[in-house]
């Protein structure tokens, strides 16, 4: 609106609206007009019958043109040109109208000018797209299309990213609606592009099309899912034993619990499309990968658990049965023989006779020494000299199978192998040591360490005779053996109408020590009915002396005994009055206890004695021994003695 230069009471207006829309076409139609006003309430002006020009443009176009007379004494508002247009909107379907007009009157009135605008309604171009959020790569994805009319097309695309030439899909002449959905080759594309990942950004690109003519385009993100069974793949697992010592090959029947030495394996694994192995944990029941066992027998599940790249993980297991090892079981004497293994007791080899049981793969060998030496001896050596299994390899499989040495050496289970349990040439005037040894083909270490094997050991003695009469010595029960005195007796002695004649196998070895320094003298042994006493101990200990070691002063039992202990000390003291302390103590199992105990004063007369003594019912491995203390200088140990008398239980 612009008020007339010379009267302001007097105004020119333009007045724009828009009537229809062609979508087809793009276009719109409005209605324009240039209109005076007079907006006072006093008498209006008139121009006497003289006409005055006016123009219209309308976006740069002159619209309208003319001369117009006025007479505002009948009017408040005259029309000076109207006229109706078609406006072309842009290609996006937007559209603004710029109007101006003038008017020049009278002098009275002078001239004015005016301008307006219409922001026309859009016209609908692309059309819009409808996508879900997500997909699973391989799935149909729907798209669905609103078209502003029913000429319009489309091409939808399914790319990684716009205008860059990575489309995965591309569908032309679309109406309203299509899925797109990927084949294996784009899926597998597509996932190798997130190697480390599960999910990748695509874009759905729309361009909505008039016959060939693109009336624009619209792109929506959307995420691509990679699928659930794009994961990691593992063959199989495996559970195997392992070789600890190669001079033992592994054959092996069976896996044992607690002592088949195993390893957990899994592969060959691979990552699928693109990602990579990043863990493979491998687990089975009741195995200790600490110690490499299972630790039960059974049936076990061994499972593989990889993980890749993607954090995507696949599993497999296997089963397998873990048996329950029994060691075997010997029942073997050994006996002197012919060289054709013929049982004779004047023979000059020696092997063992009786039968082992039990199941299971193990080795079985046979080592000897002359009885009074520390050197075993195998039957085949190395060239450094150390001992090896070398004897035969048995199979006892089947629970109370039993693996029988005969009278001759026709034992089927080992052929061509029974030289090896068997011993060489012996001297018929010593006897021999032997021992067969079981060793397991399970053992962690080697099949020559305890606790692994079962051992069978005994003596095999001199040739049997009743008396061997020599000119310095007897031999009774056997031939004479060189080193044993004037008299050598095989078996055990009686006397006194069948009392037995013990010796110190019989039921307890002295342990005797020099405990702190000591000079000591032991009396002798003395034998009595099944044991023996131990006289006496002189000592000329100085101040302060503490036998507390179990090793000195000490005797242990090697079967179950009862032993009557019984300990005296007599000593002087030269100086001020004191006190000693004498005990009897017992060491079972690693703990010591104390049988009983005394406390002597001490005084400066002369001689004091002082005793312990105590009945010990005592197991075999049990250590007895005294214990005593001089607690005041100056005391002197004059002797000491100690008595005991043990019978079997």
């Amino acid at each position: 609106m612009g008020a007339f230069n010379n009267n302001r009471d007097y105004v020119l207006d333009i007045r724009l609206s828009q009537r229809s829309q062609n979508v087809v076409n793009n276009t719109s139609t409005i209605a324009v007009s240039l209109v005076m006003r007079n907006i006072s309430y006093g008498s209006g002006y008139y121009s006497g019958g003289l006409v005055f020009p006016y123009s219209l443009t309308v976006n740069g176009s002159v619209v309208a043109t003319g001369n117009k007379a006025y007479d505002f004494r009948n009017y408040k508002e005259l029309e000076l040109t109207s006229t109706t247009l078609t406006i072309k909107h842009n290609d996006d379907g937007t559209k603004t109208v710029y109007a101006s007009g003038s008017f020049s009157a009278h002098a009275s009135l002078g001239s004015a000018t005016s301008s307006a605008s219409l922001n026309l309604s859009a016209i609908p171009r692309k059309s819009t797209v409808s996508v879900p959020n997500s997909f699973v790569m391989g799935n149909p994805l729907p798209v669905s299309l609103g078209r502003a009319h029913s000429r319009f097309n489309h091409r939808v695309v399914l790319t990684i990213r716009p205008g860059t030439g990575t489309d995965i899909i591309s569908v032309s002449n679309v109406a309203t609606n299509t899925v797109l959905q990927m084949n294996d080759a784009q899926i597998e594309s597509l996932c190798r592009r997130v190697p480390n990942d599960t999910k990748i950004t695509v874009y759905v690109w729309v361009e909505t099309l008039d016959g060939s003519k693109s009336l624009g385009s619209t792109s929506t993100a959307v995420i691509a899912n990679v699928p659930g069974n794009v994961v990691p793949s593992i063959q199989n697992v495996t559970a195997e034993p392992i070789e600890v010592n190669p001079n033992y090959p592994l054959h092996w029947e069976a896996i044992y619990a607690g002592f088949t030495l195993m390893t957990l394996k899994a592969g060959p694994t691979s990552g699928k499309f693109g990602s990579v192995v990043k863990k493979i944990d491998i687990t089975a029941t009741d195995f200790s990968s600490k110690e490499n066992l299972f630790t039960k027998s059974g049936d076990k599940t061994v499972t593989a658990l990889v993980t890749d790249s993607r954090g995507r993980t696949a599993t497999v297991s296997s089963k397998l049965k873990v048996s329950e090892f029994e060691f075997p079981k010997m029942n073997i004497s050994f006996v002197r023989c012919d060289k054709d293994g013929t049982v004779n007791q004047f023979g000059k080899y020696g092997r063992p006779v009786g039968k082992i049981s039990g199941k299971g793969r193990h080795y079985i060998y046979l080592i000897y020494k002359e009885r009074g030496t520390t050197q075993w001896q195998s039957l085949n050596t190395d060239k450094e000299g150390v001992r090896t299994p070398i004897g035969s390899l048995i199979n006892i499989v089947a629970e109370g199978a039993e693996l029988h040495f005969l009278d001759r050496m026709t034992n089927v289970n080992m052929p061509g192998q029974q030289e090896y349990l068997f011993l060489p040439e012996l001297s018929v005037t010593k006897s021999y040591d032997m021992r067969l040894v079981v060793a397991s083909f399970y053992n962690p270490f080697t099949p020559l360490t305890k606790p692994m094997v079962v051992e069978s050991e005994q003596v095999v003695t001199t040739t049997k005779v009743a008396l061997d009469v020599g000119v310095d010595n007897i031999g009774v029960g056997g031939i004479f053996t060189p080193g044993r005195g004037s008299l050598d007796v095989k078996g055990q002695i009686y006397q006194n109408d069948g009392i037995k004649v013990a010796s110190e196998k019989d039921s307890i070895n002295i342990i005797r020590g020099n405990g702190n320094g000591q000079n000591e003298n032991w009396n002798a042994v003395a034998n009595t009915n099944y044991g023996f006493t131990l006289l006496r101990i002189i000592s000329d200990s100085k101040t302060g002396l503490f036998f507390k070691n179990p090793n000195n002063r000490s005797i242990y039992i090697t079967k179950d005994a009862r032993v009557e202990f019984a300990t005296t000390h007599v000593f002087t003291k030269s100086t001020a009055t004191g006190y000693g302390i004498l005990q009897i103590a017992l060491l079972r199992n690693g703990t010591e206890s104390i049988v009983t105990r005394s406390v002597q004063g001490i005084d400066s007369s002369g001689y004091t004695a002082q005793s312990c003594s105590a009945i010990v019912d005592c197991k075999a491995g049990d250590v007895l021994y005294m214990q005593c203390q001089f607690a005041t200088a100056g005391a002197i140990l004059t002797y000491h003695s100690t008595g005991l008398t043990v019978k079997e239980l």
